[in-house]
């Protein structure tokens, strides 16, 4: 059997995430506790305290993944329904699933589960039972499922006050497809304020949304005007000036911008620097709070605003530390002029400790590559220091060769290359993580991007 590393902790408790393209092999006198999907989508965990472990990838794509959205508002004196989503079909049939979801039951309250307009209606309604903090739901029927999308509704009350938040997620081992195992992701749900809900678009025509946390003043002004995520450094104050964040509320034939009250809006509790009326991007027509476009003007003025990049990195640390490219829901909130609320929510991909440094030891160091998500391309530089036979190859997480970017004889400097997300020999690759591996001498160095469609 082989096995694909998920997560790995050693015994000092440091933990290591992400999928391994080859082999790894440990130390000799360390216990590494690997959790590993193998070749069904099952997990377990894995190891040898005497010796080193040594894992090979899987040659087949990861199992199923169900999941509830990342963030997500519910809004008090009205039911809210969220769906539970199927991501990926298993290889065995599936006529059954139970899952138990967890909650905070001071801030929200389950009320029902249905399968209207999800893959399982044929199925008919689920059977559950709601106690203080969870629910749990039986479903299963005939035809076997034969399509991802969503599995459930699970329907809540809003109990808690405006701003309170809860996590909604999977009990540990609960989640069952056809009397199999697998992956759960939970998520956020917040209390929002009932008002007009409207479109955020941050950074408009960008897509994703990177927010670096590096994106402070000291550490730009060497890129000449543009940080590290590539947003503009504020007309300079002072001899370095400031980083913004551009933030959009999109105007639409339901929504004039002009209505807002400037002096009311806060994105994450910050008021903006400036704003303007001026038509910079069109509305994403889908209702995941993480779609994005590239879309421009669509013929409607929108409330274009400036905030601190400092200022609003502060207010989301002060939430929770960064994780690396983990997703964060933002939210912007005010009043139009005749005191209606307004609240819309845009998701941004959290860039922690984007960049490395070149190892003095290797004499090679390899840069994270920007945008990270990306679609439909994205730039990889690496820097040399000393002329070196130098391979950079795109593999996906089966350790599968995918593309080779780079192969050859190479002088001392810093390159970037450029990968549209196309194989060998042209074609569209599909959404999902990809591995890009450096080779110089006998030494390497990967990295994990992520391609979104």
């Amino acid at each position: 059997m082989v096995y694909q590393i998920t997560e790995m902790q050693d015994q000092g408790g440091d933990q290591y995430l992400g999928v391994v393209p080859g082999s790894f092999a440990g130390p000799t006198g360390i216990d590494y506790f690997i959790r590993a999907v193998d070749n069904w989508g099952l997990s377990g965990f894995y190891g040898s305290a005497a010796n080193p472990v040594h894992v090979d990838t899987c040659p087949h794509e990861p199992g199923p993944l169900v999941r509830v959205p990342p963030d997500t508002c519910v809004y008090p004196g009205e039911p809210n329904c969220i769906p539970v989503y199927l991501d990926g079909l298993p290889p065995w049939e599936v006529t059954s699933v139970q899952m138990v979801l967890l909650y905070d039951e001071l801030v929200i309250q389950a009320t029902q589960a249905t399968t209207a307009n999800s893959i399982a209606e044929a199925w008919g309604e689920p059977t559950y039972s709601v106690s203080p903090g969870e629910i749990l739901i039986d479903m299963g029927g005939t035809p076997a499922l034969d399509a991802t999308g969503v599995l459930v509704w699970v329907c809540f009350d809003a109990v808690g006050e405006v701003g309170e938040t809860s996590l909604l997620e999977f009990e540990d081992d609960s989640v069952s497809l056809g009397g199999s195992n697998v992956w759960a992701q939970g998520g956020i749900v917040r209390v929002c304020p009932r008002g007009i809900a409207v479109d955020l678009d941050i950074k408009p025509q960008s897509c994703p949304n990177p927010l670096n946390t590096s994106g402070g003043a000291p550490p730009v002004a060497r890129f000449g005007g543009e940080d590290l995520d590539g947003d503009i450094i504020d007309p300079p104050a002072s001899e370095l000036g400031e980083s913004v964040l551009p933030v959009a509320i999109l105007g639409a034939n339901h929504f004039e911008a002009s209505t807002i009250d400037p002096n009311s809006v806060r994105l994450e509790g910050v008021s903006p620097l400036r704003w303007n009326l001026e038509d910079v991007a069109a509305p994403v027509e889908s209702d995941d709070t993480c779609e994005c476009t590239t879309a421009g003007p669509d013929g409607y003025d929108d409330f274009a605003l400036k905030f601190s990049k400092r200022e609003v990195l502060t207010a989301l640390e002060a939430q929770a530390p960064f994780v690396d490219r983990e997703v964060r829901v933002l939210t912007i909130t005010g009043m139009t002029w005749d005191g209606t609320p307004i609240v819309g929510h845009d998701c941004v991909v959290i860039i922690h400790n984007n960049y490395f440094e070149t190892d003095p030891l290797r004499g090679y160091g390899l840069r994270e590559n920007y945008p990270n998500p990306f679609n439909p391309q994205t730039d990889i530089s690496f820097t040399l220091s000393e002329r070196a036979r130098v391979t950079l190859i795109v593999y996906n997480v089966a350790g599968k060769k995918v593309k080779t970017l780079i192969a050859g004889e190479m002088e001392a400097g810093t390159y970037t290359v450029r990968w549209n997300g196309t194989d060998q020999v042209g074609n569209r690759v599909a959404s999902g993580i990809y591995l890009c591996r450096m080779e110089v001498g006998g030494s390497s160095q990967t990295m994990k991007m992520v391609l979104m469609k």
